[in-house]
């Protein structure tokens, strides 16, 4: 959701994905993550981000990177696929390519 309603794209390779030990990685995917938070900052901030978390207690990593292809793309080893491609699939449907000229000067 965060990608489509910026207008982004990007990779998240699943193997930075934290899990606990001995936890399988096909049932860590699927399990229920509401608890979890992807945020985005600049790379350069990224040290300090997962400095913020881990000073409360909470595992962060990066597990990916932002770019301007409007594609989440899923990567595992040497395998990729797409996941979502903006230019065609949906989750909430706020496209801000579609917003009035107007609305991006506000």
């Amino acid at each position: 959701m965060l990608l489509e309603t910026s207008g982004k794209g990007g990779a998240v390779s699943i193997e930075a994905i934290p899990r606990p030990d001995g936890v399988d990685l096909a049932q860590w995917i699927k399990a229920y993550q509401g608890c979890g938070f992807a945020v985005t900052c600049d790379p350069s901030n990224s040290d300090r981000v997962k400095e913020m978390f881990s000073s409360v207690g909470v595992t962060a990593a990066v597990v990916g990177k932002v770019d301007g292809s409007r594609r989440l793309t899923l990567t595992q080893g040497k395998e990729s696929m797409v996941l979502f491609d903006f230019a065609s699939d949906k989750i909430t449907g706020c496209d801000p390519s579609r917003l009035p000229a107007c609305a991006e000067k506000c």
